[in-house]
């Protein structure tokens, strides 16, 4: 592991609600306190990245993945589950969107 001061897990689902088989091909990146976070891998605990599976409509898909961060309270998540859809971003900062 990295030099950060606190590490923490996330848990993504993602459901396919339409007729087509999906193959996912997420990439997650997070910063805190404008520092890049450090993805965790450990498969003991679960950790082990995105999956790169296909879902067969009406099915879901569950992982784990977790980042060392600077600061918890200070989180910026870019979430792309692949090429064709738009991706998400969460965040814990206060008027982050104001420029």
């Amino acid at each position: 592991m990295g030099e950060f001061p606190t590490y923490l897990g996330f848990t993504f689902t993602v459901t396919k609600g339409t007729t087509t088989t999906w193959t996912s091909f997420s990439s997650t990146q997070i910063t805190s306190a404008r520092v890049a976070g450090d993805e965790v891998y450990d498969s003991e605990q679960g950790y082990g990245g995105a999956p790169d599976a296909p879902v067969l409509p009406g099915q879901s898909i569950t992982w784990k993945q977790g980042f060392g961060v600077n600061d918890p309270a200070d989180l910026t998540m870019n979430v792309s589950v692949d090429f064709d859809h738009v991706d998400v971003v969460y965040t814990t900062v206060q008027d982050a969107w104001t420029f």
